[in-house]
């Protein structure tokens, strides 16, 4: 996944939970997330009951435009959806701020 604002790598490897379990798992039952990998659901809104790591959280709009960022979200929190909101990206915590992350940027993905 690249910036486009910045050009820079955000990260190398974003995994997509596709199907109702692997949202409702997402990144429970892990130790941390590495910084060069992140988590991609089509929600507008998590939640981290049960994480045992805070994470970074971006939620995109369907253009994969930044809407917000919520960095540092501890364990056992909601981050509440947003209107136009389609994404959201679990990150490893400080990885926004690494990458120069801001409301208004725009994510690609290499894939797509």
């Amino acid at each position: 996944m690249r910036n486009e604002a910045t050009g820079s790598v955000v990260v190398e490897r974003a995994a997509e939970a596709i199907s109702i379990a692997e949202r409702l798992l997402g990144l429970l039952g892990r130790c941390e997330l590495p910084r060069n990998e992140a988590l991609w659901l089509r929600a507008n809104g998590i939640h981290t009951f049960g994480m045992r790591f805070a994470i970074d959280v971006l939620i995109l709009d369907s253009e994969g435009r930044v809407l917000r960022v919520a960095p540092a979200v501890p364990p056992n929190r909601i981050v509440l959806p947003v209107r136009a909101g389609r994404v959201t990206i679990e990150m490893a915590s400080g990885a926004a701020a690494d990458h120069g992350i801001e409301a208004g940027h725009r994510l690609l993905r290499s894939d797509r």
